[in-house]
């Protein structure tokens, strides 16, 4: 997902990370908004809110929770 913000970001894009607070990871360096959530039902909704379309590409357990 990086490679794909990074691609966007490049190109004049507006990024938004939308991700969990959890210590010890960084955020994107390509992300132009952060959105911080606390548990994974309202990310997800956020997520749902914010796209027109969604791609699904091979990941893990999360990737298929998401799904």
């Amino acid at each position: 997902m990086n490679e794909v913000m990074r691609g966007a970001f490049q190109n004049g894009g507006k990024t938004t990370g939308v991700r969990l607070k959890i210590p010890g990871r960084s955020h994107s360096e390509y992300a132009t908004e952060h959105l911080l959530f606390d548990a994974l039902n309202p990310r997800q909704e956020k997520l749902l809110n914010l796209g027109d379309a969604f791609i699904s590409l091979p990941g893990g357990i999360g990737t298929i929770y998401e799904i």
